[in-house]
């Protein structure tokens, strides 16, 4: 696979330094080589390029007078004057010097040591719609003739490039669910299938990406469509452009979690792999070049951690050097790069190379274990419903996995189903699958917002007296620990079979545990993954201890008592697993207590005894063997 193996992809996205997105107009191999040289000396092992679209494919559409009738009709397409019958390209009109171009750009990253990426359609860059003129008015996804020349396009540029040994893999495009914000979800699969029927009849061997960001789990372009279609799936974490990711400082627990929040989000969605293909902080209008290799340093190991395949930063080299769209209308889309344009490495370009170093020493990890699966409805905000959960959860020590109501339910023992609104509920077959989970043995948690519920009764051991729409705040005990929760719905419950765990100070019912079978549900009566994600800073809260109580009887290899840590376990082998634990505390030294029957037997980053952890750097890497 490629020039860099197996090996974790650590890199970013490339736009030559001296023209950005011009690059392919006036294409200048010494600047490449010399941009080649940079990246790879500071540990950049895969890049991602775009062919931009017009220069590529730069055709042409005549039209003429019908015989002086007054009516207007096209031609076929043509490359300037010349009709595509007559073209080297017939099907395409495919530009033979760009091609050219394009080859010396995968040689000379092949020489350095660099995998690419490539994203074939690209038609929409940092806002700018970049298209054949032919098309600069049509809908590029769901009008045929230009999905015909898109995947004529496609054939015959992976035609050419495929012998190329660097190339580890190709997608659609850039971001290309932003091509068409008007096809509908039928039209948005047909042109998904389309598009990846022609990339894998042209070269077999190599694996699409997604290449997408900002996606649901319905409607076009979603999660489950891309599941289909893609064995990557390629979240594109900006926090500026999600919702709830800049609620405080980028370089907080929550906020430099994002990444891997939605990577492990997208990854169960999918069930495919997932990377983190495009991240940044959008510039010194969010963070001054000092700062930025820390959300690095934050973003990228917790993404690590939590299993993304790869961490590519937006963009190589800095752009505010340039004068034309989208670098004179968008002040965000400037200052980006890991290095200044005359190549002087930015700070973030050398953390790169520490973290590049520090992850060849740890190796590939399995996919962290993951202790209870959160079930997504379809009428709930389903990335703060991911977000909320995949935090409390951290902060607890334990990484859920997540599963959409319309998908088969997974196998776990521990189940949540966060801030239950709606008259509608899961669907009976997900919930009758719960339901006899909990029976066989499962514990489940909802966290419950009024919703209508399946067998209300007998699952929570409550009766319902009322309903109201009431702002108030619920402050209550968990685990000898104050929580207060913002609440726009009061339910009053009475208890039948449930045990009351807690009421709050107005004597309201709030947390309950009723056994269902041999297992057991928990209601928490207040929208906590909704009240999480809201607030600023919710990491310095005590919310999480919700999550605490719930898992209180779940065992851990490893145990370290501190809420502002992020730890993953991977299971190596039958007697090695291996640890991985970043601190966001601030703290040098922190307690651990390990399960009986395991020993550490290799610690990088730190060290590890009488019962405590100590921080070289804010990560740390340990083994643990089973002593028998």
């Amino acid at each position: 696979m490629g020039v860099t193996g197996n090996k974790h992809l650590i890199g970013c996205n490339y736009w030559a330094s001296n023209l950005g997105i011009y690059m392919w107009k006036n294409y200048d191999k010494k600047i490449i080589r010399k941009d080649m040289r940079l990246l790879a000396s500071h540990g950049v092992n895969c890049i991602r390029i775009f062919p931009l679209w017009p220069d590529f494919q730069p055709l042409t559409q005549m039209r003429f007078v019908n015989d002086g009738a007054n009516k207007v009709f096209p031609l076929r397409m043509r490359v300037g004057d010349k009709p595509l019958a007559f073209h080297k390209y017939p099907n395409s009109g495919l530009d033979e010097n760009q091609v050219a171009n394009f080859k010396h750009l995968l040689s000379t990253a092949e020489e350095f040591g660099i995998d690419v990426i490539v994203a074939i359609v690209t038609g929409w860059m940092s806002g700018r719609k970049l298209v054949p003129d032919p098309f600069i008015s049509r809908d590029l996804v769901g009008d045929p003739e230009v999905v015909l020349y898109e995947c004529a396009f496609i054939k015959d540029l992976i035609g050419e490039i495929k012998e190329h040994k660097n190339i580890i893999a190709y997608e659609p495009g850039n971001e290309t669910n932003c091509l068409s914000y008007t096809v509908d979800e039928f039209q948005s699969e047909l042109w998904l299938k389309a598009i990846t029927d022609s990339i894998r009849m042209a070269d077999p061997t190599r694996p699409v990406y997604a290449g997408m960001h900002g996606t649901s789990l319905s409607g076009g372009f979603s999660l489950v469509q891309q599941a289909k279609y893609f064995d990557m799936v390629t979240p594109h974490p900006y926090p500026c452009f999600t919702e709830y990711c800049l609620l405080e400082k980028l370089t907080e627990m929550r906020a430099s979690m994002h990444a891997a929040a939605e990577a492990s989000y997208y990854r169960s969605i999918a069930r495919q792999p997932a990377m983190v293909q495009e991240i940044g902080c959008m510039g010194a209008s969010f963070l001054t070049n000092d700062a930025v290799p820390e959300y690095f340093e934050n973003a990228f190991m917790t993404s690590f951690q939590t299993g993304s395949k790869g961490f590519l930063w937006w963009c190589a080299f800095e752009q505010s050097h340039l004068d034309f769209s989208p670098y004179d209308t968008n002040a965000a889309e400037v200052d980006l790069g890991l290095a200044f344009a005359d190549h002087t490495p930015k700070p973030v370009l050398k953390k790169l190379a520490e973290l590049r170093k520090a992850v060849d020493e740890i190796g590939e990890l399995p996919d962290p274990k993951q202790d209870a699966c959160v079930i997504i409805g379809r009428g709930a905000k389903h990335w703060a419903m991911a977000y909320g959960s995949y935090m409390l959860a951290a902060q607890t020590g334990r990484n859920v996995d997540f599963v959409y109501e319309e998908q088969p339910l997974k196998d776990y023992d521990y189940y949540i189903l966060p801030c239950a609104r709606g008259n509608i509920g899961i669907n009976k077959y997900t919930f009758n699958a719960l339901l006899d989970k909990v029976k066989k043995g499962a514990k489940l948690l909802i966290t419950y917002t009024g919703g209508a519920l399946w067998n209300t009764e007998e699952i929570l051991g409550l009766q319902i007296y009322g309903k109201e729409q009431l702002n108030h705040v619920k402050n209550f005990i968990v685990n000898g620990k104050r929580v207060s929760i913002p609440c726009d719905f009061n339910v009053e419950f009475k208890p039948t079979t449930a045990k009351v765990l807690a009421k709050d100070e107005e004597d309201r019912i709030v947390l309950t545990e009723n056994k269902v079978g041999k297992g057991s549900v928990m209601m928490l009566n207040a929208p906590l993954e909704e009240h999480y994600v809201a607030m600023n800073y919710p990491e310095n809260t005590e919310l999480f201890e919700v999550y605490n109580a719930f898992f209180k009887a779940k065992k851990k290899i490893i145990d370290v008592k501190d809420p502002k840590v992020y730890v993953t376990i991977h299971e190596k082998d039958a007697k090695t697993t291996g640890v991985m634990i970043y601190n966001f505390s601030k703290k040098a030294e922190l307690p651990v207590k390990l399960a009986e029957g395991y020993k550490v037997s290799k610690v990088l980053f730190g060290s590890v005894s009488a019962n405590k952890i100590k921080f070289d750097r804010k990560y740390i890497y340990i083994e643990l063997t089973t002593k028998k």
